[in-house]
């Protein structure tokens, strides 16, 4: 769940296809995304409001931030990446394993 937003908001994490390490090819590299969905009670339906493609393979966690910093962490094996909905991404890449994160 995300901070910061009036009604429930959830943060799913998400692969196109399954990857690990022994099958990673430059096709499947960046292959997961962040999908940010908005729980609407009155409607009783889910909204997806934004989300982000293009994630390393090796993305395994997602934390939400408190406001005022607000968004969330992705966390990979070799870098950290902080997402907003509205504002530039940023990537700290951890070690030289790092070269080519999103």
């Amino acid at each position: 769940f995300l901070h910061g937003y009036h009604q429930p908001t959830l943060a799913c994490l998400a692969q196109k296809r399954p990857a690990w390490g022994g099958c990673v090819t430059e096709s499947n590299n960046s292959n997961s995304s962040i999908l940010v969905v908005v729980l609407d009670l009155t409607d009783k339906a889910p909204h997806l409001i934004w989300l982000v493609h293009s994630l390393p393979h090796d993305t395994f966690r997602v934390v939400p931030l408190m406001t005022p910093i607000g968004g969330m962490l992705a966390l990979c094996n070799n870098a950290v990446i902080c997402l907003k909905e509205h504002g530039p991404s940023f990537c700290q890449q951890l070690n030289p394993a790092a070269t080519g994160e999103s």
